[in-house]
């Protein structure tokens, strides 16, 4: 592909070789648009595209927060239970409340999805 600018105005030219195999759908797409029509489509595609790509770096940025939160999240139950002890549901005493039956599952998804099957 190769982009000349044009001495009259500020136009860019595109030149796009495309295989008959390999694009067959561009080139089906590109015969199906109505004459003098094929600019104005191909900015249309190429701005969808470009939309489509920051979208997806910004929730690929969102997704890495996320990771950062999950980090801080074990970081501090992992502070705040360093000198407890933890009791299997047998030792403990009658009345006590069944924290891991309570909290376990949310902690669970929040933190990554753990599984307590192993």
């Amino acid at each position: 592909m190769t982009l000349q600018k044009q001495s009259q105005g500020s136009n860019y030219r595109i030149n796009l070789r495309l295989d008959p195999e390999e694009d067959a759908d561009i080139i089906a797409w590109l015969e199906s648009l109505p004459d003098g029509q094929r600019s104005t489509e191909i900015r249309a595609a190429l701005r969808q595209s470009l939309m489509q790509e920051q979208s997806y770096s910004a929730s690929n940025a969102n997704a890495a927060d996320l990771e950062a939160i999950r980090y801080v999240v074990a970081e501090e139950i992992h502070k705040a239970l360093k000198d407890k002890q933890v009791t299997s549901g047998a030792n403990r005493a009658s009345g006590e409340e069944d924290l891991e039956a309570k909290y376990g599952n949310k902690l669970d998804r929040m933190l990554g999805g753990f599984s307590s099957k192993q």
